[in-house]
């Protein structure tokens, strides 16, 4: 039996592995990789999904908590969610988004739009995932009261599958004529990335009363195989929502093994995730594609080097600003 409550035990750990793929996923992106490490770091995007829905999870938990505190209005936890948001946000991916622009004759229009992250809806640029998530705290009451208030397992079920059905077959729909970038095609995008946070939230009553399930591993596996083989007959269908479950049962099988050194490490970077992302989406303008040549040899070897100091810097980074919100905070 597996106790799903160890989602919530393990959360800022499973934040942590998350930040670490996703800082492997963009590697390619910058890095001469071979074709075949490169396909297989790109499977670090899940990490972002991973992301949605421990961020699904933890809003439910946080909304299930303010119901039973008379001390505690929903307008206090708007206020609470969007500074944990906001601060490191302005603290991090700002400055070097201004810089950025300064550096590459932005106009001022387009600056704004990628600080604001109105950006992401018009032209795919920005900080998407802050993008995303900021709608999604303002609807985040609204789901915890449709799946609170279900009169039963089953219409708690129906009620997520059906949204999330929607989101995917949204995401997946070709239409025709539509502007590569422009509003509707990151419309579709932002959709297909949606379900991870819906399940977050419907599996959240689960896990604050620790439910148990039965083979947990061929539930995932019949999941994903079912995923893959939508994917085969409808390429444009998005399963990163449906790996982002099992890639989180092999971590916390690891996690269990309480191996201090791998706990300890995806637990700091769990406490750092968002800073993490912020300055890893930002940093390689700065440092990578930066050509170095010395008696005809690439010092940078394919950019190997520069992406490294991307992430040590990033991380290093991250952690003071992460130490200034708390002092801001508090």
């Amino acid at each position: 039996m597996f106790n799903i409550n160890l989602l919530s035990r393990y959360r800022a750990c499973l934040m942590g592995a998350s930040a670490i793929l996703i800082i492997l996923c963009h590697a390619p992106a910058y890095v001469d990789l071979p074709n075949c490490v490169a396909a297989l770091l790109s499977r670090g995007g899940w990490g972002v999904d991973i992301f949605l829905f421990l961020s699904g999870l933890g809003l439910y938990h946080s909304l299930s908590s303010i119901s039973n505190d008379v001390n505690c209005s929903l307008k206090l936890w708007y206020t609470k969610r969007f500074k944990r948001l906001l601060i490191p946000y302005t603290l991090s991916y700002v400055p070097l988004c201004v810089i950025r622009g300064i550096i590459r004759g932005d106009s001022l229009l387009n600056i704004v739009g990628d600080i604001s992250t109105l950006s992401f809806w018009t032209r795919h640029s920005g900080a998407w995932f802050v993008a995303l998530i900021i709608p999604l705290y303002i609807i985040a009451p609204f789901l915890y009261s449709l799946f609170k208030d279900a009169k039963s397992d089953r219409h708690k079920f129906i009620v997520m599958s059906s949204m999330v059905i929607i989101c995917l077959i949204f995401g997946a729909y070709v239409f025709k004529g539509v502007e590569y970038r422009g509003f509707i095609y990151n419309l579709q995008f932002a959709s297909s990335r949606v379900p991870s946070f819906i399940f977050g939230m419907y599996l959240g009553h689960y896990v604050l009363n620790q439910y148990k399930i039965k083979y947990p591993l061929l539930i995932c596996m019949i999941v994903s195989l079912a995923a893959c083989i939508f994917k085969y007959y409808i390429p444009s269908l998005t399963i990163s929502c449906f790996m982002a479950l099992p890639t989180m049962l092999i971590m916390m099988f690891v996690f269990s093994k309480d191996i201090k050194i791998i706990n300890s490490a995806c637990n700091f970077m769990g406490n750092i995730s968002l800073e993490s992302y912020l300055f890893n989406g930002l940093l390689p303008f700065f440092i990578v594609n930066r050509k170095c040549v010395l008696m005809g040899v690439d010092i940078f070897c394919g950019n190997y080097l520069p992406y490294i100091i991307v992430a040590v810097m990033g991380t290093f980074l991250s952690y003071l600003v992460h130490r200034l919100v708390y002092r801001i905070s508090s």
